[in-house]
């Protein structure tokens, strides 16, 4: 018994896996012809990040600084070109799937609820430009921190709380401009 438990966690985290991987993907590949100005802009500044051009003096813009990092860092890893913003777009779609999956995990009643809820994930997606992908940047680290939150009510760990302070600052360094909009 315990091992047909076994067997079926691990084929309905692939099926779940390796719908997020097609959901994302095509997304991404959908994007292939129609890149956004903003999604242009956070790439082309962190592919050209340096000591010698530095974000907000040589490159100014009004967005936060955590998406542009994330860019660098997956362009460290990658290299840039248009083949690498693709990749780019396809990861920060898969990061929030990811998530929304781990969390639908924690909080979900079962495995068909645990698929609409990636369902409705890969639906928020399609019809957005790439202007969207800081936005969905910025929602996966929300959910993270709402995440660790409950985590800290439900336990009192400070670490927790730690985490989730940690994930609401990259959050708010994604879109510093959203400041502009909270009151309303």
């Amino acid at each position: 018994s315990n091992g047909f438990m076994t067997g079926s966690i691990v084929k309905k985290n692939i099926f779940q896996f390796t719908l997020i991987f097609f959901i994302s993907l095509s997304w991404a590949l959908s994007l292939d012809l129609d890149w956004s100005t903003d999604f242009g802009v956070y790439y082309t500044g962190a592919s050209f990040f340096s000591d010698n051009y530095r974000l907000y003096l040589e490159h100014f813009d009004h967005k936060g600084p955590a998406y542009y990092a994330f860019l660098k860092l997956i362009g460290n890893v990658i290299g840039f070109g248009p083949f690498q913003a693709l990749v780019s777009i396809f990861l920060t779609s898969l990061l929030f799937c990811i998530t929304v999956m781990q969390i639908s995990k924690k909080f979900g009643h079962g495995a068909i609820f645990q698929n609409i809820i990636l369902l409705c994930c890969g639906n928020l997606l399609f019809y957005q430009s790439t202007n969207s992908s800081i936005a969905i940047f910025q929602g996966t680290l929300l959910i993270i921190a709402f995440y660790f939150l409950q985590k800290q009510i439900e336990n009192g760990e400070i670490k927790f709380l730690f985490l989730s302070l940690l994930f609401w600052s990259l959050s708010f360094y994604t879109r510093i401009d959203s400041i502009i909009f909270a009151p309303i």
